[in-house]
């Protein structure tokens, strides 16, 4: 339904070099089982999104890289006959039905501004999932089936600590939505639907004498427009119009923990898990886990 830390591949602040590449696939599985609705949090039926994560990249030059990923998902409902919303509210829409599709498609180029110990590199993505538009108003949607672009910033760097080597990388970012206003029932409330975003992230690595790596982060994403998830809302949008869940102005925090375990021929297994800490307009208890494996071909 709505955003969250997702593949357990790490993040860098840094570039590949020229000619080198990074290919990574996984699974993962995405879940909420309550929802925020502005008078308090609400047990709801549990929707359930897996995953097989597809991801590569490629060094264009040393400064330069460019990836691609895309997720291929199958999303479902396990219905709890004593909650809402399944299998009975909106039927002739298909509000509660399982399907398979290709998720939000992502084409991220990255410039490194800084390429020492320190490292800084500016990056410009664009997603696209136009094609899960017809279901972006599903319980358990897949995305909002809209355009996005993002620009964004990672910074970090690496202190040894004995054996031991500490990272740390934080991640900015601001979205920009090419989406259509959407119209409230009684037509005096007008909302791009999404609004734009902004995400932060901060994460802490630690690497010991072995071929191992532990991370946290901590992560937000804040909706910069659009309407409570409250009463009003049910009236406004929710029985009108298929950008209901577009409208809200969705904001959370998350924790995160990932670990790494390196493999022979440049290759790695990655274990993660994310958790939805603290919510406003979305699932209260929203939690993604994740395993993967990347090789990386040398130039």
């Amino acid at each position: 339904m709505l955003l969250l830390v997702g593949a357990a591949q790490a993040e860098s602040a840094g570039t590949l070099p020229e000619g080198s590449q990074v290919v990574y696939t996984g699974l993962g599985l995405t879940t909420f089982s309550a929802l925020d609705q502005g008078s308090g949090v609400v047990e709801r039926d549990r929707g359930l999104r897996t995953r097989l994560d597809l991801y590569g990249s490629l060094g264009l030059t040393d400064a330069m890289q460019l990836s691609l990923s895309a997720p291929v998902i199958y999303s479902t409902v396990a219905d709890d006959p004593d909650n809402l919303p399944c299998p009975n509210l909106l039927p002739g829409e298909g509000y509660c039905e399982s399907y398979a599709t290709l998720g939000q498609a992502r084409l991220d180029g990255r410039y490194g501004l800084v390429r020492k110990k320190a490292k800084a590199t500016l990056g410009v993505a664009i997603d696209v999932d136009r094609w899960n538009r017809a279901r972006r108003g599903q319980y358990n949607s897949a995305g909002s089936g809209r355009t996005t672009t993002e620009a964004f910033l990672i910074a970090g760097g690496d202190l040894p600590v004995g054996a031991w080597t500490l990272s740390g990388l934080m991640l900015g970012g601001y979205t920009r939505s090419f989406a259509p206003d959407a119209i409230s029932a009684d037509g005096t409330i007008t909302v791009r639907a999404p609004g734009d975003t902004v995400r932060g992230s901060i994460e802490l690595r630690a690497r010991p004498p072995a071929p191992f790596t532990v991370e946290l982060g901590a992560h937000t994403v804040q909706r910069l427009s659009g309407v409570p998830l409250d009463g009003d809302w049910v009236g406004d949008w929710f029985f009108s119009d298929k950008d209901r869940w577009n409208v809200l102005q969705y904001s959370h925090w998350a924790g995160s923990l990932k670990a790494t375990v390196d493999l022979p021929d440049n290759m790695g297994v990655h274990i993660g898990a994310s958790r939805v800490l603290a919510v406003d307009n979305g699932p209260a208890d929203l939690m993604d886990v994740s395993i993967g494996w990347h090789r990386y071909f040398a130039p």
